[in-house]
């Protein structure tokens, strides 16, 4: 008998390959033959189950964070043209600096927690 036609939708017709150290290979391995699958079609699962399921980023991003350094870039961008035009360097621009390297180490900290 032989197997059914799969739809249009359904039709695997692209390819992606990517390499895996031995590390990883062996786990995929060992993890796909307790769920009685094989390599390739545990790898599949997991990259479409990761895609479909929204919210999980790797990254942190916290709006406050972002439109804070938004505002400092704006201010350094103006503090540049008036340099530009006066040739003087404003004291307002070493606090600012020290602003935005205390606002990148918090944002560094959230993203490693």
């Amino acid at each position: 008998m032989a197997r059914p036609t799969l739809s249009s939708d359904r039709h695997r017709l692209h390819r992606i390959v990517f390499r895996l150290t031995d590390g990883e290979h062996r786990d995929l391995a060992r993890r796909a033959k307790q769920l009685d699958r094989r390599a390739n079609e545990l790898a599949r699962m997991l990259l479409l189950s990761a895609l479909e399921t929204p919210g999980q980023e790797t990254s942190y991003y916290d709006p406050a964070v972002v439109s804070e350094l938004n505002a400092i870039g704006n201010n350094l961008n103006q503090i540049t043209k008036g340099m530009h035009i006066t040739g003087r360097l404003s004291p307002t621009v070493t606090a600012l600096c020290q602003r935005i390297e205390d606002l990148i180490d918090e944002a560094i900290g959230k993203e490693n927690e």
